[in-house]
């Protein structure tokens, strides 16, 4: 016999206790392991429902898409990473946010540059590579594109 967390282990704990013991008995010990009450048979997992499944992969994603801004890696690597293929990594973050994994990492990391282009004084060349472009002027564009001013202009108008 397995299972996995603490709830699980004192769940399983009761069952074994019950059976050799009785229903009363097993529950005796709960109050000094801080459970209030035994889950009964019928209690599903919180992470086989679905919803709550899809929170988990966006959040997952999303913490990985942060903590790899300056990295090349991919949607692809990404869906990897979190046990989803590609396509339903996308279908997830349609859902959420109306858009791909690819355009809310993108997104990300442009609102990345443009706040460290208005709180900090590293050059430009350094913020491009902080967000994984590797060339200047394409870095400029992009910003342009983005936030319709280039970098050098947004910060000169930053608070």
């Amino acid at each position: 016999i397995t299972c996995s967390g603490g709830s699980a282990a004192i769940d399983l704990a009761v069952e074994l206790l019950t059976r050799h013991c009785g229903r009363t008995r097993a529950l005796k010990g709960l109050p000094e392991m801080l459970i209030d009450e035994a889950r009964g048979q019928q209690h599903h997992l919180k992470s086989l429902e679905q919803e709550l499944s899809m929170e988990r992969h966006i959040g997952r994603a999303i913490s990985i898409m942060r903590s790899l801004l300056a990295d090349n890696k991919t949607t692809d690597d990404i869906a990897t990473l979190i046990g989803v293929s590609r396509r339903q990594l996308d279908r997830l973050f349609r859902a959420r946010f109306n858009q791909t994994a690819h355009g809310y990492w993108a997104e990300m990391r442009l609102q990345h540059a443009h706040w460290r282009l208005v709180n900090s004084n590293h050059s430009l060349a350094f913020l491009s590579e902080e967000i994984g472009i590797q060339d200047t002027s394409y870095f400029c564009k992009v910003v342009r594109k983005r936030f319709g001013q280039s970098p050098q202009t947004i910060r000169k108008l930053a608070p």
